[in-house]
């Protein structure tokens, strides 16, 4: 689930509205997800196009961002970060990822196999994690990752989904660790859904230097407090 895809280069995307501080947000967006942007819309793998602006793109590479419901392929304004995930996804690659995730580099604790170790996640979707480990448990084993992420100190049961040994990913010297989370509490995994999208959309504004209050955020429908639905 959390593995790499393949190492060569990603396919360009390219973003053309008629506001620049929305084209500066969702280039950060994909720059976070980690694909190119082009401004040369023919090279593109695929260009979002606000609705209305004429462009001679081929509609196999071209996404309407639209405020109405449109005939042609489309992303319907606000967006769904989500959605925006998967249409590239769906785009680019015969086997999809359903679930966004988000770059994190934070402190947690690891029980496993009646041990409890210091560890670091990060990565983090809605339904798994991936942890920089300086263990190996086998794939299969249950496990369970304390963390705090937000306001919240939350406790995660799961499962090793892979590993991958020191040294087997260039730069890393650790080993890292995918997890599969398997929650009893449904409100819990959509909880950690909707803090990646608020976490995707922040890490977003901070890289495009826009502020929090920046009218162009009206284009993302975005979770106001995605603790909302704990108790």
């Amino acid at each position: 689930m959390l593995l790499d895809k393949q190492k060569k280069r990603r396919p360009s995307l390219a973003v053309v509205t008629r506001n620049r501080e929305v084209t500066k947000l969702l280039t950060a967006v994909f720059e976070n997800w980690k694909y190119e942007l082009t401004d040369h819309l023919p090279s593109a793998g695929l260009v979002f196009v606000e609705w209305g602006i004429a462009e001679p793109i081929p509609a196999d590479k071209r996404v309407w961002l639209a405020p109405l419901e449109v005939a042609e392929r489309h992303l319907k304004i606000p967006l769904s970060l989500v959605a925006l995930y998967r249409c590239i996804e769906e785009q680019f690659f015969p086997k999809p990822r359903t679930q966004m995730r988000i770059s994190l580099k934070l402190p947690a604790k690891l029980f496993v196999a009646g041990q409890m170790m210091s560890v670091e996640l990060s990565s983090l979707s809605g339904r798994g994690a991936r942890l920089i480990c300086p263990e190996e448990p086998p794939p299969g084993e249950s496990l369970a990752i304390e963390v705090v992420l937000g306001v919240r100190s939350l406790y995660l049961p799961g499962e090793v989904l892979y590993q991958l040994p020191a040294g087997d990913v260039s730069g890393k010297r650790a080993v890292q660790l995918g997890v599969l989370f398997r929650l009893d509490d449904a409100w819990l995994s959509a909880t950690l859904a909707l803090y990646v999208e608020r976490v995707c959309a922040e890490k977003a504004c901070a890289l495009a230097g826009i502020t929090p209050q920046d009218a162009c955020l009206s284009w993302l429908a975005l979770p106001s407090d995605p603790w909302g639905l704990l108790p």
